[in-house]
This record gives structure tokens, sequence and C-alpha cells, in this order.
């Protein structure tokens, strides 16, 4: 599943794409050091959409994001493109990098690993996750529930 239209050069403009969906799409440095500016535009997007309970969706943006940058980016300069969209039940956060041989595996960690559970962390926060590979590189795409307020 795709955002279609849904595109953008910058982090904060919001668009609608053609089937109506409110979203964002930016391309970003692979350079970890971005990461608190796409939490931030996750953050106020999603209360914009009326979610203001978002933190599952702004971590789950962020370790997606900081896995593209560690494990799927093959080279210097490159850029990691997100998209984030509103589909009513749910926020949907998909980043593309430009390494399709490298697709993310679960790893069992021993519990002083510092590293190695964020495909957990999706498993425990999304009611969907999943890779999808192309020629020029790969997506790893999350679904994740809008809980109602309470």
């Amino acid at each position: 599943m795709r955002f279609g239209t849904c595109t953008s050069s910058t982090i904060t403009p919001e668009t609608t794409s053609a089937g109506g969906r409110r979203c964002f799409a930016v391309a970003l440095p692979a350079d970890g050091r971005v990461t608190a500016d796409l939490r931030r535009a996750v953050r106020e997007h999603a209360r914009r959409w009326g979610v203001p309970d978002c933190a599952d969706a702004v971590l789950v943006a962020s370790e997606l994001f900081a896995n593209a940058v560690l494990h799927g980016t093959p080279a210097v300069g490159t850029s990691v493109r997100v998209e984030v969209a509103h589909l009513g039940e749910c926020i949907r956060i998909a980043v593309t990098d430009g390494c399709r041989d490298r697709v993310p595996v679960r790893r069992d960690v021993s519990e002083t690993a510092e590293s190695g559970r964020g495909l957990r962390l999706l498993d425990d926060l999304t009611r969907d996750w999943d890779t999808t590979v192309a020629e020029d590189g790969k997506t790893v795409w999350a679904e994740v529930p809008i809980h109602p307020a309470t």
C-alpha cells in the first residue's frame, strides 16, 4: 500500500492524497540528528488530525527512521523518505531507504544487549508492519492504532 500523491519537500506541510487522506511526506538526510525534528512533526500533525495520544506513533516513526539510517542507507549523503498518514483508525508510517539488500530480521537478544529490540517494539505497538522491496530500495511500514481519548 502506497500513499499515492502525498508528497512534500519539507517536513511541516500537510497535504491530502488523491484518496482524501491527511498525510505528510519528507525526504530527510540519513542522519540521526534529525530524528527529533521527525518526532516533533509526527506529534504536531497527529494533534492537528485530532489524535492527541500519539506517543506510540511518534516512537514507531523514530524507530523506523533510526533503523533506516543505521541499517538501510548504503551511502553517505543519501536521504530517507518518511511518509505519515492518518487513515481513520490508525496512523500509517512508511520509511523508505535506498538499500534493498538489507531487510529487517528479528533477533534474539540478551537482557544486557544495548540494541536489537526495535522489531519487537513494532510487534507490540502496531497492528501490522511489513517490508516492501523494490528496485530502488525498500519501504518498512507500520500501522499504529489510534486509541480513543479517555
